[in-house]
């Protein structure tokens, strides 16, 4: 796995995402993807792959509605190290008949597709090796394929399947907006990263230190309010950057409110959600 998310690079490390049931979601989460549950309140835990590191964070609500159409998530994705892994998984998938979504070949990379219980989006994926990137006039050019499933299953031979490996991480987020522009001035002027991809007139990528993308936002979802606090969904996301004076200094320019607490700097994006940088 290429080094692309290390304290050196900006790079998001966490979600928090409202349920409906934590029984129902620990089901999907825990029992499926076979996360760790490390830490348990009466209406939150959260979950690791190797039962130290954060990675996902679940708040119960059950006033909330889901299946609504609001900007925000299209999904969170989880980075695997290794094709045996990702083989591991959907061996995995198929024994307990869970249904995937979509199942792509990106040429940067090989995803999965599939959504928890609550509807709330999420990829599961491998990166090819930096050397085996598409590049088109000299940038990155990720594309969309079909994946080759059974030359993926080809790897497994006598391994057994298997739930989210411990080195698992988040890999990027991918984000429903309203405007491009908008997403651009804040990921891009704010928060530092670099445009990796204009995907015609509907989609931007940014990532950093090189990666083909930690964040990507489109403009796919026919609908312009951000979610409300009585629907599923993203409510905060983590994200780690090598310089948090600089950060601040950025969010003080650009007039963001923020505040620390605990070492951590809090702040909103364009669409309400919660930024923790940790």
């Amino acid at each position: 796995m290429n080094n692309f998310h290390d304290s050196s690079i900006h790079h998001f490390t966490d979600v928090t995402l409202k349920v409906r049931s934590l029984e129902r979601s620990l089901q999907f989460y825990h029992g499926l993807l076979g996360l760790l549950v490390t830490t348990i309140t009466d209406k939150e835990r959260w979950l690791s792959a190797d039962g130290k590191t954060p990675l996902i964070h679940l708040i119960e609500d059950k006033s909330v509605v889901a299946e609504t159409r609001h900007l925000g998530l299209y999904h969170f994705a989880l980075l695997l190290p290794s094709r045996l892994t990702l083989a591991q998984l959907l061996l995995r998938f198929n024994e307990r008949k869970y249904p995937l979504s979509g199942a792509s070949n990106h040429g940067v990379s090989e995803a999965i597709y599939l959504s928890d219980p609550d509807g709330n989006g999420l990829e599961i994926y491998i990166d090819r090796d930096k050397s085996e990137w598409p590049v088109r006039n000299g940038n990155i050019d990720m594309v969309s394929l079909p994946l080759d499933i059974t030359d993926i299953m080809c790897v497994i031979k006598d391994a057994p399947s298997a739930g989210l490996p411990q080195d698992t991480r988040l890999g990027h987020l991918h984000l429903h907006v309203a405007s491009l522009s908008i997403a651009k001035h804040f990921y891009q002027d704010v928060l530092g990263f670099q445009l990796t991809l204009n995907y015609g007139s509907s989609a931007l990528f940014f990532g950093a230190g090189g990666y083909h993308h930690h964040i990507g936002v489109n403009t796919w979802m026919p609908s312009t309010r951000p979610r409300r606090d009585n629907e599923v969904g993203l409510v905060a996301y983590g994200l780690s950057v090598p310089d948090k004076t600089a950060l601040k200094n950025s969010l003080n320019h650009h007039k963001i409110a923020f505040h620390e607490l605990d070492g951590e700097i809090l702040f909103k994006d364009f669409l309400n959600q919660m930024v923790i940088v940790r």
